[in-house]
């Protein structure tokens, strides 16, 4: 349910415009006083989630017909608060000319995982183009992945009752922790990421923690621990810089997982 709207530039809204909204609703007032345009307002919102700005604006005679008194020069901004299952959503637009300037949405209990989290806490360091997260709600989802196609972005999204990773707040982001991250990682085969972010965050990772997530889980594809591989690469890294950075044993690994993991380190090292 919308709770809230602010508008500025659209139509007759010169002027920023805030309007509350509850569960029923009745616009009053005279002739020309903006009740047509703040219905329009809320169409042109559903729109925008459904498809292209140029498509939205198109359909309502271009950009000059629907901003402030056709001054193309002027920006189209809105902001909406709603709730979304219970939980709190914002979603806040700019526009100028035809052009989406500004796009942000947020909801509480939208998690960066995995690769996406890694990039995170190792100052990005395998940079990616998929932005991977997890998420309590289908619609959620939906919007979030329209928002993606309207930006260029990859997303690859999970859906879950209950998120079933670690996670920390980092300047206003949930982000799945230093520990659960690595896990995941190296679950997933993504050695270089989990191994940067061992190297680069080794004074801040609890390895009491990490041990205990990756004690019994497995790659994906094989029998092989998730220990035994950040264990190798511990040691691996003690050997190649001369120093004992890692207090772990040496673990043994088949050949063709040792050689990824050597490749691993070493990257790490040469650009570390």
């Amino acid at each position: 349910m919308i709770g809230k709207v602010i508008i500025e530039n659209y139509r007759s809204f010169g002027d920023r415009t805030e309007v509350k909204l509850r569960k029923f609703n009745v616009l009053v007032g005279p002739n020309n006083s903006g009740k047509s345009n703040f219905l329009d307002f809320l169409s042109f919102i559903s729109d925008l989630v459904k498809t292209r700005i140029s498509d939205a604006l198109r359909r309502r005679g271009g950009y000059r017909a629907v901003v402030f008194n056709g001054e193309e020069d002027r920006d189209i901004r809105f902001s909406i608060e709603a709730e979304l299952n219970g939980r709190p959503l914002k979603y806040k637009v700019v526009i100028g000319g035809e052009e989406l300037l500004e796009e942000e949405l947020e909801v509480e209990g939208k998690v960066l995982i995995k690769q996406t989290a890694a990039s995170i806490w190792n100052y990005d360091f395998v940079p990616r183009s998929v932005y991977r997260l997890a998420v309590r709600d289908e619609g959620y989802r939906k919007a979030l992945e329209a928002l993606g196609r309207r930006r260029g972005w990859a997303f690859e999204i999970e859906v879950h009752d209950r998120v079933p990773y670690e996670y920390v707040k980092l300047g206003g982001l949930l982000i799945e922790s230093v520990e659960s991250s690595i896990v995941s990682c190296v679950a997933e085969w993504s050695f270089l990421d989990a191994l940067a972010t061992l190297y680069f965050r080794r004074g801040e990772v609890n390895f009491g923690k990490l041990k205990k997530m990756a004690r019994w889980r497995r790659l994906s594809r094989s029998d092989v621990r998730v220990w035994q591989v950040i264990r190798y690469g511990c040691s691996l890294f003690n050997e190649r810089l001369g120093r004992k950075l890692f207090k772990v044993r040496k673990a043994s690994l088949d050949v063709d997982i040792r050689e990824l993991v050597d490749e691993a380190v070493d990257k790490v090292i040469e650009f570390a």
